[in-house]
């Protein structure tokens, strides 16, 4: 596709995306086509349907749910003005600016990553503040590592390292659906309300005490 042409509004196509990077197998490093309308989209979807708890995104999908976290989170807009004027930043997304919608309370990524592009500093500085779970698999030969662990490193952690909230899978560029993935996923949500509601209940906890057929999970 020719750089710089909308993907969003090309009618030839029959693929689905947020957006496009300008240079595709460098995605994380160059501006993202079509980004403000998948961001309009996305804060449609709040405004019409939320309030919403969390974000679950996979792949390119988990790029967004970390900006749309991000977006949500109080203080941001000043980090995008700050951003703006200082090194040429984008304006924060004005489909966010009018939305009414609270943080969300959790957020987790399936082979995600994060942008390095200079002008979109703002979604991850300062961190993203919404708890996050991220997973990265072994055999995934689409997303490099590195890209991972960026969007790992741009996410705030209430654990005491990173490497606790990154879970790592015997499998490829994909969503893992095994009995071990789903405990921490469900585990890691729990912990989340369990926190919440002033309990000292862990996530490492819930995950040995608590089998995933028997859970009663808020949403």
């Amino acid at each position: 596709m020719p750089e710089g042409k909308d993907f969003a509004a090309d009618p030839s196509t029959k693929n689905w995306a947020w957006w496009q990077a300008r240079q595709p197998h460098s995605a994380p490093f160059h501006e993202y086509v079509g980004l403000d309308r998948g961001l309009e989209h996305i804060a449609r979807i709040l405004e019409q349907d939320g309030p919403f708890d969390g974000v679950i995104g996979f792949s390119q999908g988990a790029a967004a749910a970390a900006m749309t976290a991000s977006l949500l989170e109080p203080g941001r807009q000043e980090a995008f003005a700050d951003a703006e004027k200082s090194a040429g930043g984008i304006t924060f997304p004005p489909a966010f600016a009018r939305l009414s919608h609270p943080p969300l309370r959790f957020m987790v990524s399936y082979s995600g990553f994060a942008s390095t592009f200079p002008g979109y500093a703002a979604f991850y500085k300062p961190l993203v503040a919404t708890p996050s779970l991220h997973f990265l698999g072994t055999l995934d030969t689409v997303l490099e590592e590195s890209w991972a662990r960026a969007l790992l490193e741009s996410c705030e952690h209430r654990s005491t390292g990173p490497d606790e909230t990154l879970v790592v899978h015997p499998g490829g560029h994909s969503v893992p659906l095994g009995r071990r993935e789903l405990l921490v996923v469900t585990g890691f949500v729990r912990s989340i309300y369990a926190s919440d509601q002033a309990q000292t209940v862990s996530a490492s906890k819930a995950l040995k005490e608590v089998d995933v057929l028997d859970m009663d999970l808020p949403f």
